[in-house]
């Protein structure tokens, strides 16, 4: 997977905690304010208008193109919504004090600001930013009632008219980008809800499958094992043992999954000899070698001291490991590490039915099976590389996968080195 596609796994899956239609807002709005901006400036520029206005413009153009960048490549939001709220309101000062107040387009400038206000902050920050936009105002409506004569005029009403014109149809190109963009998220969010409920529902379903099946399997063999002419008894002691296995995990996960909505997973991070932790993970997959799949194991640096959560770090790898023996009917099943100057990487490689392309980026989605489509039934509630994928996160590291269908998946995660 190349570090183009990694980023953007990271924006979009590695960084829970920022809002990425606000996030996406801000780029797409300081991109359009920068550009009216620049073309504003070459305008008065060119019909040779006050210099305070193109010194105005020149500046605005410069704030909303740092803005731009600041906003796309960092995760700075909270800054980035702070200074364009304060730097926009004070610009729409200045358009009132050198464009004529009232009597040319300002109003609309500020209608403008309350609508960027609105759709960068929640509810309770914009009462702030409403009782601010009224005070100022009310402020300046003061001063133009009370001292006309401080400002500027008109030359004639046919500038007036041409300004005011030209005004009104740059804020509403911006505020139809406002609109669209909100309208957009709607869309998408509302397609997101529906297939969150439709995932939820064929989650329930196959989780009452996959919770009856092994219950289904426990209940008769053992009717049948208490049967004192029962014949097979270790064959029927083994099916009770790998059904109540498979019960514990699926309930394991469920409870992982609900602690971690909850942000309740803990973390606990300490030093252990990584080599080692890996070696323990091998040796219990190893028994799990058939004639048909291989296990190998391929690591570095067997001294390596990891500060990490080593419960957690076995649990991702014994997630991946399982996926692969499940999946992998012939071939080989290797995993391990790589060290890098700034991190681990870890890699779990198979040669499996492999996963669609279409599905790639979807997989570590809640209730995602990724062989929907297969003619073979395959165990699972479709929220083991959810739950692997969060871990991952919590330890700072992020997952990805590369697969092709038929040939197998190389599922791979790096960790900070320290």
């Amino acid at each position: 997977m190349s570090h183009k596609t990694r980023s953007r796994e990271n924006l979009i899956l590695g960084k829970p905690n920022i809002n990425n239609f606000e996030k996406t807002f801000v780029i797409y709005t300081s991109l359009v304010l920068a550009i009216i901006s620049i073309t504003g400036f070459f305008l008065n520029k060119t019909f040779n208008n006050e210099i305070q206005i193109r010194y105005m413009l020149g500046i605005s153009s410069a704030f909303y193109i740092s803005i731009f960048f600041i906003s796309r490549f960092s995760n700075k939001l909270f800054f980035v919504k702070i200074v364009i709220s304060v730097v926009s309101l004070a610009f729409a000062n200045f358009l009132w004090i050198y464009y004529f107040n009232s009597k040319g387009p300002v109003l609309f400038a500020f209608a403008v600001y309350f609508s960027l206000m609105l759709f960068i902050w929640d509810s309770k920050k914009f009462i702030y930013i409403f009782l601010l936009i009224l005070i100022n105002i009310a402020i300046q409506l003061a001063i133009e009632y009370y001292y006309p004569d401080i400002f500027r005029t008109y030359s004639n009403e046919k500038t007036r008219l041409f300004n005011i014109y030209i005004g009104f149809v740059v804020y509403l190109i911006i505020l139809y980008i406002f609109t669209v963009a909100a309208k957009n998220n709607y869309m998408n969010q509302y397609k997101i809800a529906r297939e969150s409920e439709r995932l939820k529902t064929a989650f329930l379903h196959n989780l009452s499958h996959e919770i009856r099946t092994p219950l289904n399997a426990i209940v008769g063999f053992t009717s049948l094992l208490v049967h004192e002419r029962a014949k097979n008894k270790d064959i029927y002691k083994k099916a009770i043992t790998e059904n109540s296995e498979h019960l514990i995990r699926l309930i394991d996960d469920m409870i992982d999954m609900s602690m971690i909505e909850t942000n309740q997973l803990s973390i606990k991070i300490a030093k252990f000899n990584l080599y080692e932790s890996i070696t323990n993970v091998y040796e219990v997959f190893k028994l799990q070698e058939t004639e048909n799949v291989k296990l190998g194991l391929e690591t570095e640096d067997k001294e390596l001291i990891l500060n990490s959560d080593k419960t957690r770090l076995e649990q991702i790898l014994i997630n991946l490991l399982k996926n692969a023996f499940k999946f992998t009917q012939t071939g080989t099943i290797r995993f391990g590490y790589k060290i890098n100057k700034k991190n681990i990487l870890f890699f779990v490689e198979d040669t499996g039915i492999g996963i669609e392309r279409d599905l790639q980026e979807k997989i570590f989605d809640r209730f995602i099976k990724g062989h929907e489509n297969s003619r073979v039934v395959y165990r699972g509630a479709g929220i083991g590389l959810f739950l692997t994928k969060k871990m991952v996160e919590l330890l700072g590291g992020n997952i990805w996968v590369e697969s092709v269908i038929n040939k197998g998946s190389t599922f791979y995660f790096s960790l900070p080195l320290s």
